[in-house]
């Protein structure tokens, strides 16, 4: 029913913020290594047996009106998705990264990995409790909470890893960089 879709931008202050999947080494080809001049590693393979359970427990929520934003995390990652969700409703967040699912990773493949069949979605505060009973048994944990400022926060390890201001980096989106 497309009157049940859901946008990408972040909707509402105080809403929780979830990652749907696991987040594998996989960064062979991904923007990050380009963008490093990395070569080789392991680029992202599906594996539907885990990605169609849980993208039908999505829909279900998507349906209920439980998740209010969805993006996935193919083109550049985590990272990518959570700005493009802050850019978007014009909201900051605050990310803890090792909460993921993952398979013991560092903050670089966390932010960046490109695995297949992960999602961020942004679930009303007073629908946890349904969304977490819906998500059992998948990957989905999560990471954080929209916040009332403009500021994305991400964490790692009880660390501020970094800090974005959502409105200079959709400046600098709409733009380009400045050489």
């Amino acid at each position: 029913d497309v009157r049940k879709t859901v946008s990408t931008d972040l909707k509402k202050s105080g809403n929780l913020l979830y990652v749907c999947g696991v987040t594998r080494r996989e960064t062979g080809g991904s923007r990050y290594n380009n963008l490093f001049g990395i070569r080789g590693g392991t680029v992202p393979v599906p594996v539907p047996s885990e990605s169609l359970p849980m993208m039908e427990k999505i829909h279900l929520c998507i349906s209920r009106g439980i998740i209010e934003a969805c993006h996935d995390c193919s083109d550049g990652g985590f990272a990518v998705a959570l700005m493009e969700m802050a850019m978007g409703g014009g909201k900051g967040a605050e990310i803890f990264i090792d909460r993921m699912a993952s398979e013991n990773n560092g903050p670089e493949i966390l932010l960046f990995s490109e695995s297949q069949g992960r999602f961020v979605v942004e679930v009303g505060a007073g629908h946890r409790e349904s969304f977490e009973k819906i998500m059992r048994g998948t990957a989905a944990a999560k990471v954080g909470t929209v916040s009332g400022d403009d500021a994305v926060r991400v964490f790692f390890e009880g660390k501020n890893l970094f800090t974005v201001n959502v409105k200079q980096a959709a400046d600098v989106w709409r733009s380009g960089l400045q050489w």
